[in-house]
């Protein structure tokens, strides 16, 4: 199975971005979804002040279940300020953001067969930054309010450049998050980030990664933080055996850290 969504502008830089957008690849509202193997997803497009480009959106207590070697590709040229952008491969989360929020009453589920490749790509004007950059993500592997389950040989790669208030290879938040062994996250940014993670988890949360994982984190320009790994306010996090864990940042930054755990986290690694 084969998804394309093209802004036919989006590689065009004379050409108007389309200022309020949404574009995904696959919305599950609520609903079961299973998916065999060889999955390919393939979104570009040029955006503006609001956008939410997604290759899978999951919501409102929705399943996913997707077959072995997926290929999840997302594209986004963003231009000018952002009052609100999410570029994400996967995200998940229990509502809309801009409905009332309420406590959730179930929770997400999703799951990912072997050898899936998730790669990310966002571009923005450089030397933005603070409300230029209100409610900026760019992200590999987002979860909240979700148990998921990523089976082994997964690889995650996010490339940005311009200007960004966070960027994370995987987040999760009030979620339970596995991960088979060799999985393998790249990320790089070059230009501005107010704060760049390979793996943050919190509120709560578990994250459970298996043998022979490998982060790293690269670029150029400045950074107010990154952290390879942060388990935050109550999560648990656990890595298997021979993780490697590399930021090899060329940048200026203000804090910079390998593996952190703050607000009671746990994090374990061999």
């Amino acid at each position: 199975t084969t998804i394309r969504l093209i802004n036919q502008n989006q590689n065009d830089d004379a050409a108007h971005p389309v200022t309020e957008s949404v574009f995904r690849g696959m919305d599950v509202a609520g609903e079961t979804l299973q998916a065999g193997d060889n999955l390919n997803i393939d979104i570009a497009a040029h955006t503006g002040k609001f956008s939410e480009l997604e290759g899978i959106f999951l919501h409102h207590y929705g399943s996913i279940s997707i077959g072995d070697q997926a290929h999840l590709s997302v594209e986004n040229h963003v231009t000018g300020a952002m009052t609100h952008h999410i570029t994400s491969v996967i995200f998940s989360e229990p509502q809309f953001a801009d409905e009332k929020k309420v406590t959730p009453v179930g929770r997400n589920q999703f799951k990912l067969g072997r050898d899936a490749q998730l790669n990310g790509i966002y571009t923005s004007d450089e030397g933005l930054s603070g409300s230029q950059l209100s409610d900026q993500q760019f992200i590999g592997v987002g979860l909240n309010n979700t148990d998921a389950s990523i089976d082994e040989g997964a690889s995650i790669r996010l490339k940005g450049s311009g200007s960004a208030r966070l960027i994370m290879g995987t987040a999760a938040y009030n979620s339970t998050v596995s991960f088979k062994d060799r999985v393998s996250e790249q990320i790089t940014m070059d230009g501005y980030v107010a704060k760049m993670y390979g793996w943050y988890v919190a509120e709560s949360s578990s994250l459970a990664v298996g043998k022979s994982a490998y982060t790293e984190i690269t670029g150029s320009g400045s950074a107010n933080i990154i952290i390879g790994v942060e388990a935050y306010k109550g999560s648990q996090v656990s890595f298997g055996d021979k993780a490697v864990n590399r930021i090899l940042y060329k940048g200026k930054a203000r804090s910079l850290a390998g593996w952190g755990f703050f607000n009671n986290g746990t994090l374990r690694i061999p």
